[in-house]
């Protein structure tokens, strides 16, 4: 393990922390050592390669989402029939990922498109953030 996740876990808030002080002097050493190593060519990467851990990571939350869709279909007092049922929730599956991939791509994209000096995760967390307020917000009015 790197310093940095050394000091990620004491940054958490312990019983006898009085104040916020000691936490924002840990976070503030903590983002210090995260721009070092990115400095140093430790940077975030959004898609590793094949069969690492981001993808067994985003093959089950996959799974426990649909495994939750469908617990909670045989807790509805009306339930639809399989096919209508399998239908809406492709259809939600299909939109979901699409987005997912587009911020992926976009996220790719617009660090080598922009010439920024910041890293693809940080795009996709820009890009999630405004998809989720601005888009959300947006989607609210128009409807």
């Amino acid at each position: 393990p790197t310093e940095t996740m050394a000091i990620a876990v004491e940054t958490w808030p312990e019983p006898g922390m009085t104040g916020r002080t000691e936490g924002a002097t840990r976070l503030a050493r903590l983002a210090e050592l995260a721009a070092t190593e990115a400095a140093h060519g430790l940077e975030c990467e959004l898609l590793g390669k094949w069969g690492s851990f981001g993808w067994w990571l985003q093959a089950f939350l996959g799974t426990v989402c649909l495994v939750s869709l469908v617990g909670k279909r045989f807790t509805d007092k009306v339930r639809r029939p399989w096919k209508v049922w399998f239908f809406d929730t492709a259809k939600q599956g299909v939109q979901a990922m699409m987005v997912h991939l587009m911020n992926i791509g976009l996220s790719m994209g617009f660090g080598e498109w922009l010439d920024a000096d910041s890293d693809p995760c940080n795009w996709y967390w820009i890009n999630l953030s405004l998809d989720c307020t601005l888009g959300v917000g947006t989607l609210l009015i128009l409807l």
